[in-house]
């Protein structure tokens, strides 16, 4: 019993070192250069307000531009940083009218996260006006898997159904990413 909890108070020492080695790692520093490496893939992330709290890492108001046009604005992006539970959210994802006519449309809340409890999936869990998305990446056959839940009891409206295909009477996306 004596060696267990030995065993338990090294692991729980262990976890609050990493927590704080993470919590005051430069993350300003760390944004910058992904940002550097998103240039190189044309994309440009613009006019940001960063603040960087213990566990937290904050990006408000950020234009993206995609090869010089924009493509969307974010009221805030949240990082959290837990290493069990990781999550990243958006607030207010609102995109150019040129990419709404294809279909697309403004996203309320947008979470992805990531829990060691359940190691091979990726949550993801958004709300537009237009209902609920719930779903997830499973990292083991790199299968993305999104299922629609409408707000009107009539249904999903005409740019849901060029997305989303109706099997089983719920409406899924589904895409393998390899």
């Amino acid at each position: 019993m004596n060696r267990l909890k030995t065993i338990i108070v090294a692991i729980i020492k262990i976890y609050i070192a990493l927590l704080i080695i993470v919590s005051f790692i430069p993350k300003d520093n760390l944004y910058f250069y992904l940002e550097n490496i998103m240039i190189d893939k044309k994309i440009i992330i613009d006019k940001e307000i960063t603040s960087d709290s213990f566990i937290d890492y904050s990006i408000s108001n950020p234009i993206v531009y995609y090869e010089g046009v924009e493509v969307a604005r974010l009221d805030k992006l949240s990082i959290r940083l837990f290493l069990l539970y990781n999550s990243i959210s958006i607030d207010s994802l609102k995109l150019d009218s040129m990419l709404k006519s294809f279909g697309l449309f403004d996203i309320k809340t947008l979470k992805i996260s990531y829990s060691i409890l359940n190691p091979l999936n990726i949550q993801i869990d958004a709300s537009s006006k237009k209902g609920e998305f719930i779903g997830g990446l499973n990292l083991v056959d790199m299968r993305l898997r999104v299922e629609y839940l409408p707000k009107s009891s009539k249904g999903a409206d005409k740019s849901i159904k060029k997305i989303f295909k109706l099997k089983d009477g719920e409406y899924l996306y589904e895409y393998r990413l390899r």
